[in-house]
């Protein structure tokens, strides 16, 4: 203020600053606090599986009809992409997974499971990114899968249950061409195919494998 010393002044803006600015926004801070707090757990209820599962047109997972019926007792699992380890890894169900794909490297214990489906592209380093990209081009262009099996892996796990997807042609191998072959080899898995494409159908395919396994085994802390 005019006719006030400098320390005068900053005195009453301090004080201004104090019981304006400072005190909203501590106020505003508190408030959002508590509303996460009150609002968070609802939230988190609406996203997340209903009970007894998803409704029948749910789109985050599709079940492929085989005649084998899985026992929880002693099922053996064989995942063919990195996000659907880590859901088994994280379900306790690591001693059930017996054979992955060449890119599930976490957690560290995946690193040891057996891989049964790897790439036709070198994985050397020896392609550009301009040069994979054109490779990748090239065989989708051709009807040629990126991805292999390893089909005697795979017939001497004989698995019960294979987690695939759809979602991306050359992020992973499709469950279509899963389903080809198995038929081939005559084994006779489930295949289930998880495509999310929110966030509550990301936290149903969770829900998903872990209703059809976890029962089997309690989970020790």
């Amino acid at each position: 203020m005019p006719g006030l010393g400098t320390v005068a002044n900053l005195h009453r803006f301090i004080l201004f600053d104090l019981t304006t600015s400072l005190g909203f926004d501590l106020t505003r801070a508190v408030t959002c606090a508590v509303l996460i707090l009150v609002l968070g757990r609802l939230f988190w209820r609406h996203c997340g599986v209903p009970r007894g599962g998803p409704p029948s047109n749910h789109r985050s997972t599709s079940w492929r009809s085989r005649p084998r019926t899985v026992d929880n007792d002693d099922v053996k699992i064989v995942s063919l992409l990195p996000s659907a380890t880590e859901i088994v890894f994280a379900l306790g169900l690591g001693e059930d997974l017996r054979g992955v794909s060449f890119e599930c490297d976490h957690p560290e214990p995946a690193r040891s499971v057996p891989v049964v489906s790897g790439t036709a592209l070198p994985t050397d380093g020896s392609l550009s990114a301009l040069e994979i990209d054109a490779e990748v081009s090239a065989r989708v262009a051709a009807g040629e899968s990126i991805y292999t099996l390893d089909d005697a892996r795979i017939r001497a796990i004989d698995p019960d249950l294979i987690l695939a997807q759809d979602l991306c042609q050359v992020c992973a191998v499709p469950s279509g061409a899963v389903e080809e072959a198995l038929d081939v080899i005559g084994c006779h898995a489930q295949v289930v195919s998880l495509d999310p494409s929110r966030l509550d159908e990301v936290i149903a395919c969770i829900g998903t494998v872990g209703r059809r396994q976890a029962p089997a085994r309690p989970q020790t802390r």
